[in-house]
Parts: C-alpha cells; sequence; structure tokens
C-alpha cells in the first residue's frame, strides 16, 4: 500500500513530514497539533491558494479589510510620526487592543494556523495545525508587534494576518460570513477599513 499525504500525493516516509518554514516568523511549533487529513482537506478547500495571500494582497476570490488602531491607512509622513519611537505605553495600549479582538475571535470560533511543510523555501505545500491547549492559542496568537501570525478561520472563511504597523489584515471569501470578527474588532475599540 502507498502512503499519500492529506492531499493524495504519494509519500515514501513512513511519517508524516513536519516542517519548520512558518509562512511568517511565527517560532516555535511546540504547542501545535496535527490536524486530521480530512481536515486538511476541508480547509484546503474552504481557503484556496491561502499561500498567495503571505503577499498581503488578496487575490483568487478573497477580499481585504483592515482591523486597526488608527481609523484610516497611514500616509508615509503619518507612518513616520505614528509608528516612529513609539512609548512604551501607547505601544502596550495599541498592542491591548489588538489583543482583545484576537481574545475575542478565540472565545468565539475555533481559530488554527498553518505552517509550510518544508523547509525549502520554494515549496509552497502547506499544513494546518491547531493548538494543544486554549492556553497555546492565546499565547501563539499574543500581539506583540514583533512576531507574525496567521489566523484561520474557517467559520468565517477569513484569514487574519497580523501585521507590524498595528494594523492586521482579514482576507475572507465571503462578505456575509464576517459581520462577527468586524463586531468584534469594533467592540475591542478598533477601526475596520
Amino acid at each position: 500500500m502507498v502512503k499519500t499525504d492529506y492531499r493524495g500525493v504519494p509519500r515514501d516516509d513512513p511519517e508524516p513530514r513536519r516542517g519548520s518554514r512558518l509562512p511568517l516568523a511565527l517560532g516555535s511549533t511546540m504547542n501545535l497539533r496535527c490536524l486530521s487529513e480530512a481536515e486538511q482537506r476541508r480547509l484546503h478547500s474552504i481557503f484556496p491558494r491561502i499561500v498567495e495571500l503571505n503577499e498581503h494582497e488578496p487575490s483568487h476570490g478573497y477580499e481585504q479589510l483592515a482591523i486597526s488602531v488608527f481609523d484610516h491607512r497611514l500616509s508615509g509622513e503619518e507612518a513616520l510620526l505614528l509608528l516612529g519611537q513609539v512609548p512604551p505605553e501607547e505601544q502596550s495600549r495599541r498592542n491591548a487592543l489588538l489583543q482583545t479582538f484576537m481574545d475575542s475571535l478565540l472565545r468565539e470560533t475555533d481559530v488554527v494556523t498553518f505552517h509550510f511543510s518544508s523547509d525549502d523555501p520554494d515549496d509552497t505545500a502547506l499544513t494546518f495545525a491547531g493548538f494543544t491547549s486554549a492556553g497555546a492559542a492565546r499565547e501563539y496568537f499574543r500581539h506583540s508587534g514583533d512576531q507574525r501570525y496567521v489566523a484561520v478561520c474557517a467559520a468565517f472563511r477569513a484569514v487574519v494576518y497580523e501585521g507590524y504597523d498595528d494594523t492586521n489584515h482579514l482576507f475572507f471569501l465571503d462578505r456575509d460570513q464576517i459581520g462577527r470578527p468586524i463586531e468584534l474588532a469594533k467592540m475591542a475599540g478598533l477601526y475596520v477599513w
């Protein structure tokens, strides 16, 4: 019997490959758990070509909204003023707003992430992963500004990318499904544009 991965591609190795090259600089995969092959297939069918979102450009049916501490897209001059040398207490306030949104999202629905299946930078195959506990998920999605997480929310057909500029990017496939994430962002004191 030939073993296959979740996409039906034959593989020679007896164990699934476990790569560490994540979509962005996410850090340790220690608290991640593998999802079943059926769940992998389900998520791949819901989120076609999700890997292309790493360029932060909507494509192939995805639309994008910003979830931000700012009420508009910053100009270059505004970015220099508002993002350069932010006082620690102000950065903590911004991080707390974005963290409140993620905590609400985690309470509301099942959130997973993904990592690349290989260390080869040319290999774009990816694996979706869940978390070993609610605490592990909260720590993984902790907004700090110095890492980049990707939150995949199948219930909303949406993907949230953490940004470095106190703005997260919400990519979605169905505008009718994102009302609740938008509401959670606004309840956290964030702007959606």
